[in-house]
């Protein structure tokens, strides 16, 4: 697709403006889609931890639990839930148990950090 700014020097302020607008939006998007993803990883961990807390020791946890967790997860979302996943999602949980103190600022760093290590959960129809 060939960008109109391309094929007239100085673009109208009506078509600059909408473009400006339409920009703004899907930055704006693609931040809320972060940061709900990121709450819904923090309470998939409380769910684990709050599970795994009624009795079982968690190394058995681990072994019996999150296998078939991971899978019927895995086959209903797609990719993004394996059993390294789902640890991390425990392990996000445990780092932040009180998930009202975090902060918008705390969301986008912890997402950020997900990102920078390659360790972002992939999420059923959010990435290619």
């Amino acid at each position: 697709m060939v960008e109109m700014t391309s094929l007239i020097p100085n673009p109208p302020p009506l078509y600059q403006g909408i473009c400006d607008i339409l920009l703004l939006a899907r930055t704006q998007l693609r931040q809320t889609v972060n940061t709900t993803m990121v709450q819904a990883y923090w309470q998939i961990g409380r769910l684990i931890v709050e599970d795994e807390r009624g009795g079982e020791k968690c190394a058995e946890y681990g072994k019996r639990v999150l296998p078939e967790l991971a899978k019927r997860l895995a086959a209903k979302f797609g990719t993004g839930f394996s059993i390294t996943n789902l640890k991390m999602f425990r392990q996000f949980y445990l780092a932040f148990p009180i998930g009202h103190t975090l902060c918008d600022q705390t969301f986008k760093l912890v997402a950020f950090l997900h990102f920078a290590a390659g360790k972002r959960p992939r999420s059923a129809g959010l990435n290619p």
